[in-house]
């Protein structure tokens, strides 16, 4: 930069502090100038606190799986232990596959259920997804999966299962 200064150009070639000097910029006046700076530091707050409120979501949520769902805490006027069962009691699978005509989505680690198209740019499905099986809105699922070499692991099935 110093050696774009000693040339007196903006560092860009054939663009000189002098025609950036003189190149026209609209300007509004100081009231306008004052309202847009208010009307930015108004969203700018309002996204940090959203920011916050999306942080204290993930916070509580972690401590209803952890305190809630364990039964480390009780909701009032509830007592006694909890009981153990197998899944395979409280839950069903309902082997319901693709009519061949709905969206496909990957299961991600980190995000569940994602849209191939949305998430990775394109799908990875076959063109025949009618053998596909089918996860259901407000259904949990679970995926099978065989390990292939060292970490990583392939989609086998999922398996979609209601209570």
């Amino acid at each position: 930069m110093a050696e774009a200064r000693a040339k007196k150009t903006s560092g860009q070639k054939n663009l000189t502090i002098q025609l950036c000097k003189e190149l026209p910029v609209p300007l509004p006046s100081q009231p306008e100038q004052r309202k847009i700076t208010e009307i930015l530091r108004t969203w700018d707050e309002a996204i940090e606190k959203s920011e916050r409120l999306k942080l204290r979501k993930i916070k509580f949520a972690t401590w209803l799986r952890t305190h809630l769902f364990t039964g480390k805490v009780r909701l009032n006027g509830q007592t006694g232990e909890w009981r153990k069962v197998f899944l395979g009691e409280v839950l069903r699978e309902h082997r319901l596959k693709s009519a061949g005509t709905e969206e496909v989505f990957s299961v991600s680690v980190h995000k569940g259920l994602i849209n191939q198209i949305e998430h990775l740019g394109r799908s990875f499905a076959a063109k025949d997804t009618a053998h596909y099986s089918r996860v259901l809105p407000a259904t949990s699922f679970i995926q099978k999966v065989r390990q292939a070499s060292s970490r990583s692991a392939l989609l086998n099935k999922v398996r979609s299962i209601t209570t």
